[in-house]
């Protein structure tokens, strides 16, 4: 039985929707969207997704500038990263080690990025940015968003190098 027919079976889905002959909300793979919608909970503004993104290119601009203390602005304090080198060695740690490669590697000229916005609800988020040409570097990063009073941080950023 998927998830969403056995959400819809426990009564988490009240309600389902033919359109266009396929049944929305209780057979489509974004359920648990469907699901926050259905229990009358709030839709995520626009606002909220600018200013997660308004985070994460903080977050690129002191990177490719070759900054932390532009980066630090994007990262709450405690913030974590994990991921992998070019040549597969792990670095696990405080966010304090991508600020020591930011201030050591310098500016970063012709870089290019992507960012996707995967999931925003109400306090957390979740983004994909993936970058090209980082000092001849390329990545995939995963950042976990916090937002608390108010404002958004990374709070995770977990990386795989290319």
């Amino acid at each position: 039985m998927s998830k969403c027919k056995n959400l819809k079976r426990r009564g988490f889905l009240k309600t389902s929707v033919k359109i266009a002959g396929v049944l929305a909300f209780g057979s489509t793979p974004n359920c648990f969207a469907s699901y926050n919608k259905i229990k009358g909970e709030k839709m995520t503004k626009i606002s909220e997704y600018e200013a997660i993104i308004q985070v994460i290119q903080t977050y690129l601009e002191g990177s490719n500038q070759g900054k932390s203390e532009i980066v630090k602005q994007a990262f709450a304090k405690d913030a974590i990263m994990q991921g992998t080198n070019k040549d597969g060695s792990l670095v696990s740690g405080s966010i304090e080690n991508l600020y020591k490669v930011l201030d050591e590697s310098g500016e970063a000229k012709d870089t290019k990025s992507r960012i996707d916005v995967l999931y925003v609800d109400e306090s957390i988020a979740s983004v994909r940015v993936i970058i090209e040409n980082w000092h001849g570097l390329n990545f995939t990063d995963l950042h976990q968003l916090f937002k608390s009073n108010g404002k958004w941080k990374i709070v995770a950023k977990a990386y795989h190098t290319y």
